[in-house]
């Protein structure tokens, strides 16, 4: 069949994706199934998302959609035994009741209610063994801080000699690291060394815009606020404006990338270390680096697309927009110094949770994207700072919650790890309160379809 992207769709986050596909032999005979969903405790905000239905012997499996607003679900299927069980990404599969189901030609087979339960009486660590290997991830870590304190701290996995990870690992962080690179930026700004609104023209223009008079209209604060007009990544082609500065909000690593190199022009040393006086030193990350691992080689943790292995980077330059190379340990630092004010006055911190205008969004039901500076900021009159990373072999996520002096920051080292890191979230952050804008953020994630 012919499937074609959706108008102003984004091709790593696609809403309008093909649906599965099964294949099966002409002939085949065909029953129904159907029943409901829910979760052992009342008090949900939505029933589970899915139902896995698999044959008992093994070679078919099927994921079938639930209604959002009742739970129920019906799917044909061809005849056979099936063990079906409630889906859901927030939780672990292993936290399902498996009930099995006789499908017959041409009849509807009601399996009654499917119950899972939310991961909030597991052992974390058990939690986190269980979503490891339910999702083949190779290692994770989690950097869990609360009431200014740290709660929990650990990497899970192995280094390459076999030995357990530790606090000290480190992990790539990909698109998390703009919300560290921007402290450092931020920091600049309330020393008075650096301007929000002055044009980053006066430093530095990229070459493949300098003909282009909007070039000279962009400035720190849309870079960090996502409104630069620059693109996520420059095409072969080179760098282009996708619309006039100021004028939209638009995903943009290009932009974050644009102020790296006015800093660097500006005050004539790497980003790496400006880094280092801004960010690392005060909040004491002592094993963190945008250029690769600042440690041995054997602490880092590889990143892994299936079974395939990526070698460690290494780059003579910062790279802002994804290259943050970081510990367990390191980031509780950061979410503490961050969550402790990192020294910003209290205006600058005041912009920092300025929510963009809603009026700069291409579409309205994406609210819960909305930036401030450096951070997508959500909430009401306390609000939460959050901040997602996706590329090939690492996935992470970060939450600030300022009002409580409470973070979580999560990362491993698997493409697939995005409903892991959900699951772990809820274990944790949304275990005592709800999170709907952090909860969809989450759930628009898994439509990464590479």
């Amino acid at each position: 069949g012919l499937h074609q992207w959706g108008k102003k769709s984004h091709k790593w986050l696609n809403d309008r994706r093909l649906r599965r596909l099964s294949l099966m032999p002409a002939g085949a005979a065909f029953g129904e199934v159907r029943g409901t969903v829910r979760w052992a405790s009342p008090g949900a905000d939505s029933p589970p998302q899915r139902v896995t239905v698999e044959r008992s012997k093994g070679g078919y499996k099927r994921l079938i959609d639930v209604d959002p607003d009742t739970g129920r679900f019906t799917a044909a299927l061809p005849e056979g035994t099936y063990l079906a069980r409630a889906f859901d990404t927030r939780t672990s599969n292993g936290l399902a009741s498996v009930r099995s189901v006789r499908i017959r030609r041409h009849r509807s087979t009601d399996v009654g209610p499917l119950v899972i339960r939310r991961p909030t009486g597991l052992p974390l660590e058990t939690l986190i063994r269980e979503l490891m290997a339910a999702h083949n991830i190779r290692a994770l870590a989690i950097s869990y801080v609360r009431n200014g304190q740290v709660a929990f701290e650990q990497a899970f996995g192995v280094y390459p000699d076999g030995s357990a990870l530790d606090s000290g690992a480190v992990f790539k962080m990909a698109s998390v690291s703009k919300p560290v690179a921007t402290m450092a930026v931020l920091s600049l700004v309330a020393r008075g060394a650096w301007s929000l609104d002055a044009p980053l023209a006066d430093d530095w223009i990229d070459p493949d815009i300098a003909d282009d008079p909007r070039a000279h209209r962009i400035t720190t604060r849309m870079a960090l606020t996502h409104t630069t007009g620059l693109p996520n990544h420059r095409s072969g082609e080179g760098l282009r404006f996708l619309f006039d500065p100021g004028t939209r909000q638009s995903y943009s690593g290009e932009g974050l990338t644009y102020v790296r190199r006015a800093l660097e022009a500006h005050f004539g040393k790497p980003f790496q270390q400006i880094a280092e006086e801004e960010v690392f030193a005060p909040a004491g990350m002592t094993q963190s680096s945008f250029q690769g691992p600042k440690t041995d080689a054997e602490r880092y943790v590889h990143k892994f697309h299936n079974d395939y292995r990526f070698s460690p980077p290494n780059w003579d330059e910062a790279t802002v927009k994804g290259g943050l190379m970081t510990t367990p340990r390191d980031l509780s630092r950061f979410m503490l110094w961050t969550l402790a004010g990192a020294g910003l006055p209290d205006e600058l911190w005041a912009a920092v949770t300025a929510r963009n205008d809603a009026a700069l969004l291409d579409d309205r039901a994406l609210d819960f994207t909305r930036y401030g500076l450096g951070w997508v900021v959500n909430g009401g009159a306390v609000p939460i700072l959050s901040h997602g990373g996706s590329e090939f072999g690492a996935r992470a996520y970060m939450v600030l919650l300022p009002g409580e002096r409470t973070g979580l920051a999560v990362a491993a080292n698997a493409t697939g790890a995005g409903p892991a890191i959900r699951a772990i979230l809820e274990a944790t952050l949304m275990r005592d309160r709800r999170l709907p804008a952090i909860d969809a953020a989450l759930a628009r994630a898994e439509s990464f379809d590479w």
